[in-house]
């Protein structure tokens, strides 16, 4: 089984993805990515994974609207996601990483939001510190 850890303190904004059980753990991924700024905090804790869309679209700051790929659900209204893309296409509106700037969602280059989506099973532990 997997299970997910991220740290969303300032500075430190990575994803680690770890296999094995308690007291024997190996890191097999290690990514960078956003957390969520001050205003609009990423929740911390141990929770589930327990759903997964393939997209979902949204505008909270602006009125230019986007979308998000590979959402992988762990907390009411907070995901792993692909960075933001402009509605309803591949047109990158936001790529950058290693900061606190979302929503409170984790964002995440699209490849490895897509490998969580494709490989994390609904019941997968999150840990967020």
């Amino acid at each position: 089984p997997y299970t997910t850890l991220f740290r969303s303190s300032s500075g430190n904004n990575h994803v680690g993805v770890f296999t094995g059980s308690k007291g024997n753990w190996n890191c097999i991924y290690y990514w960078d990515c956003v957390t969520g700024k001050s205003e609009t905090p990423t929740v911390k804790g141990e929770f589930q994974v327990f759903a997964k869309s393939d997209h979902f679209d949204g505008n909270m700051d602006t009125p230019v609207w986007y979308t998000c790929y590979y959402a992988t659900l762990w907390y009411p209204d907070y995901f792993f996601h692909s960075i933001i893309y402009y509605q309803g296409t591949w047109n990158i509106m936001d790529s950058s990483m290693g900061y606190n700037g979302s929503h409170g969602c984790v964002r995440l280059e699209t490849d490895n939001a897509e490998w969580i989506y494709s490989n994390i099973p609904l019941g997968t532990k999150v840990v967020s510190y």
